[in-house]
């Protein structure tokens, strides 16, 4: 086969999924200039094509700047509230948060679009489109501290519901309990315990892969999704005592569950891997964890 003879020329385009995609061009235009090139335009010193070019603008923004008829940004095209407005708002949305209510999207829009309703009827202004979307990413765009995008922890309705004088209760408890026991003076003496529940084979880790490819696995081991439970204990002083790790199992723990573990870790089972009060206040625990 012969050699070419001309070096062949790279494409400017490349594919995506097998489509083919155009590089778009960056211009490089102020205000200034997009208002001299459509006067130049308008007196018949240049052509729109040529004027384009020459100021490096593109020719559909020129020609909408010489036809007088230039589109808003969506910014400032759903910008239907005053500053004072959406400050009101962003009070509205901490204000919701710490009531530990937080609002959605959908339901901000709902809110926003009542209070729009409602200014335009006492204004006698005509009736405006439902602000959907566009204006939430506008608005979010404008405040991203105060309409940030967040997960939520969830809270337990009872700990939502308890007031302050449950709380002083609480503590007048506690004060009375270090005073009985002189705990004021032994931070080692304090513990704090937790638990948590883990399961065996949870991948979160992501991966490379090929896009659209609809099976992405991996293998994790032969028991997938078995929960078991781990408790830590850590005093006032800072000393972390071994892990307590609890199995799902019926008789003897499996020699494999029992290595690689931190040093001094102690292993139990019960019938469903959680910690009860049979499993935690067994004296051969309480001796060879607590003691």
């Amino acid at each position: 086969m012969p050699l070419l003879s001309k070096p062949l020329a790279v494409s400017a385009y490349s594919t995506t999924n097998g489509r083919r995609k155009t590089k778009k061009k960056k211009y490089s235009y102020t205000a200034e200039t997009l208002a001299t090139a459509a006067e130049w335009v308008r007196v018949g010193h240049m052509s729109q094509r040529h004027a384009a070019q020459f100021f490096d603008i593109p020719r559909s923004t020129l020609r909408h700047e010489v036809d007088g008829d230039r589109p808003r940004s969506r910014a400032t095209a759903q910008r239907v509230f005053s500053d004072e407005e959406e400050v009101d708002f962003c009070d509205m949305i901490e204000a919701f948060a710490r009531k530990r209510r937080p609002l959605t999207g959908s339901q901000f829009l709902v809110i926003v679009n009542k209070f729009l309703v409602r200014r335009s009827a006492a204004r006698g202004e005509l009736h405006r489109p439902r602000l959907g979307r566009g204006f939430l990413a506008a608005f979010r765009k404008r405040h991203p501290r105060a309409a940030a995008q967040r997960v939520p922890e969830a809270v337990e309705r009872k700990r939502d519901r308890a007031s302050r004088i449950e709380a002083h209760k609480y503590f007048n408890k506690l004060e009375q309990l270090y005073a009985q026991h002189g705990f004021h003076d032994a931070p080692h003496r304090i513990f704090n315990c937790d638990e948590s529940g883990l399961q065996t084979g949870a991948v979160k880790t992501k991966v490379l892969a090929p896009r659209g490819m609809r099976d992405v696995s991996t293998v994790a081991g032969n028991c997938l999704r078995i929960n078991y439970t781990v408790l830590a204990c850590v005093s006032a002083a800072g000393l972390a005592l071994p892990p307590y790790v609890l199995y799902k199992a019926l008789r003897d723990i499996h020699h494999g569950w029992v290595q690689g573990g931190p040093p001094g870790t102690h292993y139990d089972a019960t019938p469903n891997g959680w910690i009860n009060e049979g499993s935690f206040l067994r004296v051969r625990l309480i001796h060879k964890w607590l003691q």
